[in-house]
């Protein structure tokens, strides 16, 4: 959905640690191949079917061919740009982590094989540093949210618990994502962050010992089964930018 900063009408709550502007019109075209990569036509329990159907999840209204069935595709239409004033806090942690890991595991993730594919990619995307295993990743919300996003998890003793989850695909992003209230409704929030993985704790299974952070680790990275969906969770939110 296009919006134009003047409907943005919490603009004034954005924190003075960051500045929002467009994306250039040339940039969304670049955008939006990183969106055709990272699709997958995978539906997974957690997809809320918008017709309240009492039946099991994922159900048969979400999946591909169904009623109103999986989106296809994911276009964008417009884009705002987060620019932190300070990266300290990242940069600290991220270097933190590379001198406390001295091998790490490199993990090869979708964002990394679609800048292979799109070089032109890099005229919109920092480079990213392999050696602490960095990775671009989207994150559902509704767009109030995805304005005071990292201030929302620094205050928030769910994150420390419970972690920041985020997605490899933007088709699997797409079912935390929500409308709000108002001007919002039916309009949807995907987030692309900048996060420091470090070294991760690989699991197949959400289970009560994952929930919670791992001794030893900087991250989950959660495969259910190997359905392209796969997930990262960090508790911490200066790995996020």
């Amino acid at each position: 959905v296009a919006l134009t900063l003047d409907e943005i009408t919490f603009r004034d709550e954005v924190r003075a640690e960051s500045t929002v502007s467009y994306m250039l019109p040339s940039e969304i075209p670049i955008l939006q191949n990183l969106l055709d990569f990272t699709y997958r036509s995978t539906v997974t329990h957690e997809r809320r079917c918008p017709q309240h159907c009492a039946r099991a999840a994922p159900c048969p209204c979400v999946q591909v061919g169904g009623t109103p069935g999986l989106p296809v595709a994911f276009h964008a239409l417009n884009a705002l740009r987060f620019r932190a004033t300070s990266m300290t806090g990242y940069v600290k942690k991220r270097k933190e982590i590379q001198q406390r890991r001295d091998a790490l595991k490199c993990l090869e993730m979708s964002s990394q094989l679609a800048v292979a594919k799109y070089p032109q990619l890099k005229e919109v995307l920092a480079n990213l540093e392999p050696s602490s295993n960095e990775a671009y990743l989207w994150y559902g919300t509704n767009i109030r949210r995805a304005f005071d996003f990292l201030d929302l998890a620094a205050g928030s003793d769910e994150t420390a618990k419970l972690g920041l989850r985020f997605a490899e695909s933007c088709t699997k992003a797409d079912e935390h994502a929500m409308d709000d209230h108002g001007h919002y409704e039916n309009v949807f929030a995907l987030l692309l962050c900048r996060v420091c993985l470090g070294r991760f704790y690989y699991t197949t299974d959400m289970n009560s010992q994952t929930r919670e952070e791992v001794s030893g680790f900087d991250s989950v990275l959660l495969d259910r089964a190997g359905d392209g969906c796969r997930e990262c969770v960090v508790y911490n939110p200066k790995q996020v930018m």
